[in-house]
């Protein structure tokens, strides 16, 4: 799939993924039609993990925290055993991969997005906030808060209205 370049998109920076889009990246390397029929993705499809793919390929680098890996590895529990043990191959070569970035917990819940949103996010918001990275994710009241603390977030269903809408 040919993505538009982002704005946000440099080699000189990293994008950081949110939980839900990973699970999608995940699920869809089980093969065609498996994003729709697991319920935990099912909203999105084949077309979105690729483009989610494209948008990987406009950055310098793929970060993640222990937080996100450690949620989508919850995600993945959803599945049949056969599908649940490839799917954690990919998750474990997407880890190896990727630049992981550690917050202490302590630090973490001493934030008000923690409050707001939860550890996971609170922690995708320290990251982006402390390296050149930007953030992509489906999740509207992280990107809100994101945005509002001036940080590259990118909402992937703007970039799916985009592209339906022209």
């Amino acid at each position: 799939m040919n993505v538009p370049r982002h704005p946000f998109a440099a080699p000189s920076k990293g994008l950081l993924i949110d939980a839900n889009l990973l699970s999608v990246v995940l699920i869809g390397l089980l093969g065609r039609g498996e994003i729709e029929r697991f319920k935990r993705t099912r909203s999105y499809t084949d077309e979105d993990a690729l483009a989610i793919d494209g948008l990987v390929g406009q950055f310098g680098w793929v970060c993640t925290t222990p937080h996100v890996i450690a949620e989508v590895s919850n995600l993945l529990d959803w599945l049949d055993p056969s599908k649940r043990v490839v799917a954690l191959r990919h998750l474990a070569a997407f880890a190896q991969s990727s630049r992981e970035i550690f917050s202490l917990a302590t630090e973490i819940v001493s934030t008000p997005v923690y409050f707001k949103l939860g550890i996971t996010d609170a922690a995708l918001c320290m990251a982006a906030s402390q390296h050149p990275l930007v953030l992509l994710t489906a999740d509207l009241p992280l990107y809100q808060y994101a945005s509002g603390l001036r940080l590259e977030a990118v909402n992937f269903n703007h970039i799916r209205q985009e592209w339906l809408f022209g």
